[in-house]
């Protein structure tokens, strides 16, 4: 078109090439050009007005008005389109055609701006979508395809390229690709479904006919109110479905494990509330999962008694400590049970405490069990403590006695005596010495038999041991003519390491045997290395006769206790029938064996495998000097302790005559009375006496007196265990009755050349021992009560070890709050096991605690007793373990 020469200058000046084919803007400049062309004729007719007859005038003068309205409309219209694209409200009150042109300059200024920020942000729309990991279709309301991303053709197994499918047809699209669906007719209905309702739908799971399963999302999109078309998202959740099907399974197989296992299990809440209990916690309870759920286990299960005890249980919880405990309950219809309760604190994902979880064994059978055990424990116990008075007893009064003769003898042997009245007096010593033998055989056999009898580990030298044996008995087989042979192979490691007092008792009863069997030829021992092993020896000791020999019916029972062959042989030549079954038992205390060959007439051998550990000539003990030194009893004061007036009397006899300043007492209240008058330098005590014991007296002396002075026990029970109690009362030795003159004078002078020793040979509240006298604590009974069963004993001993640490933490606990009753509770209820066990050193202290006094309770000293108790224990279980 020909534009009027102004205003085709002011187009090519203002208005940009682009806006010239805008369908608006050209109709407005096709106004204005007219209007432009206008104005020229109208100057020109201006010029020539005069020209013009007044009729022409009149015309041109109206078409000039038509023409100046039009230009008003066209610049309106132009103001309109201006609006219709503009940003900004249309503010411009100029109607001169520059100042419009310059607006609309700017307006598309602001415009391309925008349609610059829109089209980067449709680029990273489009960027964001085509990276998603998930399959993206946009469509519109006419199913066109307007957007798809290279994920969702790599799902759909399409070969073009995302930018291919746009302005195909979707509908045509999902057709041809709706084979890949498990059920393709479903697929297509659901999503014709979708689009119908145009409502939001998101993880919708459809699954692929290879197995795989997909999730679908469709998103309407609406604007303005309009609906514009829909968003499906399709994603690949095979792998997630996968991991939950594999967490389902684990959580229902462990879920049907706890609802199946022995265990009962229960979940609560903070405020302790029950919120889950499974099946076997139900089964023990008796209620069932909606009787128990909000219910407090407290108050529904324990005892009043055991309120405080759960109540505290709860508050470690609430605390994040978890640990277990024993508990009585009483189940739905008023049974009572017995729980092992292991308690923790439940948390949330984020960490915080949400409640607690409890795992519950009903060990009602295992308490009875233990209760049970605690009952034959405490029978066995004093069934083995009158075993043990009986044979005390039987000790004291045969030794008592028995002491009264022999010292009496021995003080009559310094005295000037005639043949006869010498001959008399040998015969009374034989008689005692053979009474004494009898009584340490009766002795031996109960202590061997209570697992009381411990054998040392020292080293010696075995010829020593035998040729002592020798010396021994050579004078019996030269009474009879007999012949005593000895042979000891050179090979023999000059140290051993075992008993040889133990050793030498075997020694000589055999030797005794053979010699007493035997009236003519010759009794020999020889010694034989059998094996040598690095470290170890093996010896074979053989002791040989040429006796009467036994038949092979008797050898089937020569080691049974009071066996002899016949009557006669009784009668003959004495004895007990003991000395075999000692000697086997002690042979096999070293791990040893015994066998016998004998021929009717002919002899006997006895043969004797054993074996040793090899030592240096360190191992061996010192050797003690006995003689005493009899100036330190010149002037001393001793106190004298004994309620037998013969005892007194020998003890009085010895001692004066070495001038010893002697007080007698006869009993322990009166010596207790005689040491709050006047100081001793040393005291001779009796342990069994009336009024008052021996042992009471000490622990009086020790702990209300405070007194350190040496204190040595007289005692005629030599039973194994005496010694240990009289060193636990305090007392610093013992001497057995009967004793000798040399022994009684020794120990008396060793504690007055040591001065004080108070605790010797005592626990130590760590329960360390310090001396090798006392061992820690004995099986013996245990094994007794199970017949020698070794899974009864293992049993006994895991109980132990689960109970105690227990036991100790409740009276802890309640020694803590002032619980005093539950201490002595606690106390009598492990009494019996400490007792079965024989745990000697913690017999004054469960003594004590479970008699703690009702009034003017010493906190501190329980405390103290509690912690004694519990390192002796530790130091007990330490011990089993290493079993």
């Amino acid at each position: 078109m020909k534009w009027n020469k102004l205003l085709e200058r002011q187009i090519k000046k203002h208005l940009p090439a682009e806006l010239l084919n805008h369908e608006g803007l050209r109709s407005f400049l096709n106004t204005v050009n007219e209007s432009y062309n206008g104005y020229e004729r109208d100057s020109y007719l201006a010029e020539n007005a005069f020209k013009l007859s007044e009729e022409e005038f009149i015309a041109v003068n109206k078409q000039l008005a038509e023409e100046l309205a039009l230009k008003k409309v066209s610049i309106g219209q132009l103001k309109d389109a201006i609006s219709a694209f503009s940003e900004d409200r249309w503010s411009l009150n100029s109607d001169h055609l520059l100042d419009v042109v310059g607006f609309v300059t700017l307006q598309i200024g602001r415009r391309k701006e925008a349609e610059a920020r829109l089209s980067t942000t449709a680029n990273r729309f489009s960027t964001l979508i085509g990276n998603l990991p998930m399959g993206i279709l946009v469509e519109d309301e006419r199913r066109i395809i307007g957007l798809a991303n290279s994920f969702f053709c790599d799902m759909f197994g399409i070969k073009e390229a995302p930018a291919a499918l746009i302005g195909k047809d979707g509908t045509t699209l999902q057709a041809r690709y709706s084979h890949i669906f498990a059920n393709p007719e479903a697929i297509n209905l659901h999503i014709k479904s979708l689009i119908e309702k145009k409502e939001w739908r998101v993880n919708d799971e459809v699954m692929l006919a290879d197995g795989r399963c997909w999730e679908i999302d469709y998103v309407p999109i609406f604007m303005n109110q309009v609906y514009k078309g829909h968003l499906l998202n399709y994603r690949d959740i095979t792998a997630r479905k996968q991991a939950e099907q594999a967490i389902r399974m684990k959580e229902e197989k462990y879920r049907s494990i706890i609802e199946n296992m022995n265990l009962g299990l229960l979940e609560l809440d903070t405020e302790e509330r029950i919120q889950y209990a499974n099946h076997r916690f139900c089964e023990m309870s008796g209620y069932g999962l909606d009787e128990l759920y909000g219910q407090r286990p407290g108050a529904l299960f324990a005892t009043p008694a055991d309120q405080e005890l759960v109540e505290s249980k709860n508050e470690l919880r609430k605390k994040g400590i978890s640990d277990a405990y024993e508990i009585a309950v009483h189940d739905k219809s008023g049974a009572q049970k017995w729980w092992l309760v292991s308690g923790a604190p439940r948390y949330d994902d984020s960490g915080q405490i949400v409640g607690s979880i409890g795992i519950h064994l009903d060990i009602t059978d295992q308490k009875e069990l233990e209760f049970k055990l605690n009952d034959a424990s405490e029978a066995a116990g004093q069934s083995a403590r009158a075993q043990e008075a009986f044979l005390a007893n039987m000790s004291h009064e045969i030794r008592t006695p028995l002491n009264a003769i022999m010292g009496m003898s021995r003080q009559l042997e310094k005295s000037s005596l005639d043949d006869k009245q010498r001959f008399f007096l040998n015969t009374i010593n034989t008689a005692t010495d053979h009474l004494l033998i009898v009584i340490n055989d009766i002795l031996d056999i109960s202590k061997i038999e209570a697992g009381k009898l411990n054998l040392e580990h020292i080293g010696f030298n075995l010829e020593a041991v035998i040729k002592h044996a020798c010396r021994v008995m050579q004078p019996r087989a030269d009474e009879k003519g007999l012949q005593l042979k000895c042979e000891i192979d050179v090979s023999i490691a000059p140290v051993l390491l075992g008993d040889p007092h133990r050793l030498n008792q075997v020694l000589l009863n055999l030797m005794s045997n053979g010699i007493k069997f035997t009236e003519t030829g010759d009794v020999e021992i020889r010694c034989l290395l059998k094996e040598q092993r690095p470290g170890i020896q093996v010896l074979d000791i053989i002791v040989k006769d040429t006796g009467i020999g036994m038949d092979q019916e008797f050898l089937a029972n020569l080691f049974e206790k009071f066996t002899q062959e016949d009557r006669t042989t009784a009668r003959k030549y004495g004895g007990t029938g003991l000395g075999m079954s000692i000697s086997r038992q002690l042979v096999e205390l070293m791990s040893g064996q015994i066998t016998v060959e004998s021929t009717k007439g002919s002899g006997t051998t006895i043969l004797l495998n054993i074996p040793f550990e090899t030592g240096v000539p360190a191992d061996l003990p010192e050797k003690r000097h006995s003689v005493a030194d009899t100036r330190l009893l010149k002037g001393r004061n001793v106190l004298l302790v004994e309620d037998n007036e013969m005892n007194r009397l020998v003890v009085t006899t010895i001692l004066e005559s070495y001038g010893v300043v002697l007080a007698e007492a006869v009993n322990g209240a009166d010596a207790v009375d005689r040491l709050k008058q006047q100081p001793f330098d040393l005291v001779l005590m009796d342990v069994q006496m009336p009024v008052m014991s021996g042992l009471e007296a000490t622990r009086i002396i020790r702990n209300e007196l405070k007194l350190n002075i040496p204190i040595i026990a007289l005692t005629a029970n030599a039973i194994k265990g005496e010694s240990q109690r009289c060193l636990a009362a305090g007392m610093n030795d013992f001497v057995s009755k009967p004793f000798e003159e040399e022994e009684l004078l020794g120990k008396i002078t060793e504690q007055l050349d040591r001065g004080n020793n108070f605790g010797k040979n005592v626990y130590h509240s760590n329960g360390r021992q310090e001396t090798s006298e006392l061992p820690l604590f004995s099986l013996a009974k245990i094994e007794k009560i199970g017949n020698g069963d070794s899974s009864f004993t293992k049993k006994i001993i895991n109980l132990f070890l689960q109970m105690m640490p227990a036991s100790v933490a409740t009276m802890q606990d309640a020694a803590t709050t002032g619980n005093w009753e539950l201490v002595r509770k606690t106390a009598h209820k492990i009494k019996p096991t400490i007792e079965s066990m024989d745990i000697f050193s913690l017999f004054p202290v469960i003594q004590a605690l479970e008699h703690i006094p009702e009034e003017n309770i010493a906190r501190e000293q329980v405390i103290s007793e509690i912690s004694k108790l519990e390192t002796v224990l530790h130091h007990v279980a330490v011990q089993l373990e290493r079993k």
